[in-house]
């Protein structure tokens, strides 16, 4: 399923508070209690959200320590790495298990009580476990940061809404830019100084509108090379280019109304 801005804040919202009620949570998003309620089914359904759970301190249990083990095993046939497995769900002090790549097999988080009771946890538990070659323990010190999954769109969603920043971007600009244009191609008709000073405001004008675009060749460089190949046609006083000035004009303010 895919995944907008509306269903990373519910998920950010959830994430946060659970518990939370349908009216705090659209409060919060910015959608009413239907659509909210809509989309977390619609998640539940596809396995977005997977349960819905509660983050325990370990340290109010008696668990003040945690253990990151690196295992090695003897063998790595399918039999093996399954009895392993089993082996490790049995065991209520470990809290995540991870097959890894590099110089260990495994990866293990344990919470223990102190340094007695892993030591216990090794003799009862994890040493009994058969194809263990090689262990190495490390006791976490502090914990810098424990979060759960990044709520970050896909690079499809981000992509999109790019493109629909730079769309809205150019429709806030579109209506300066024909204003720009027409002013630029009445000054043509004009004669003298005005039509001089005229021509210049307005293709100052021109060049503002446009100009702040992004670097790559975007429609709006693409009109602003058409506007200035077809206003420098005007420099002779020509007025025969005022209608077609005035005819894309009107396409354009069609096109963003």
């Amino acid at each position: 399923m895919p995944i907008d801005k509306f269903d990373l804040k519910i998920l950010e919202v959830l994430q946060r508070n659970s518990r939370a009620t349908l009216q705090e949570v659209g409060e919060q998003v910015g959608l009413s209690s239907t659509p909210c309620w809509n989309r977390i089914k619609q998640m539940e359904a596809t396995g977005v959200i997977q349960r819905y759970t509660v983050n325990v301190d370990q340290a109010a249990l008696g668990y003040s320590d945690t253990v990151i083990v690196q295992l090695t095993l003897n063998s790595h046939t399918d039999i093996m790495i399954d009895d392993f497995g089993k082996a490790l769900e049995e065991i209520p002090e470990v809290l995540e298990a991870y097959l890894v790549s590099g110089d260990y097999d495994y990866v293990v988080r344990i919470a223990v009580r102190d340094t007695r009771d892993y030591e216990r946890l090794l003799r009862e538990h994890l040493y009994k476990i058969p194809g263990i070659r090689h262990s190495k323990s490390s006791f976490v010190l502090r914990t810098l940061k424990q979060s759960d999954a990044p709520l970050r769109p896909p690079e499809s969603a981000q992509r999109s809404s790019k493109k629909h920043g730079r769309r809205e971007g150019a429709e806030k600009k579109g209506p300066a830019m024909i204003q720009c244009l027409i002013r630029y191609s009445q000054a043509s008709r004009r004669s003298g100084a005005r039509r001089l000073n005229d021509r210049q405001a307005s293709w100052q004008c021109l060049r503002t509108c446009v100009r702040p675009s992004s670097g790559r060749k975007s429609t709006w460089r693409r009109v602003w090379a058409w506007g200035r190949r077809r206003c420098r046609a005007l420099s002779g006083g020509a007025t025969s280019c005022f209608r077609p000035f005035a005819a894309t004009s009107k396409r354009w303010a069609a096109s963003w109304s």
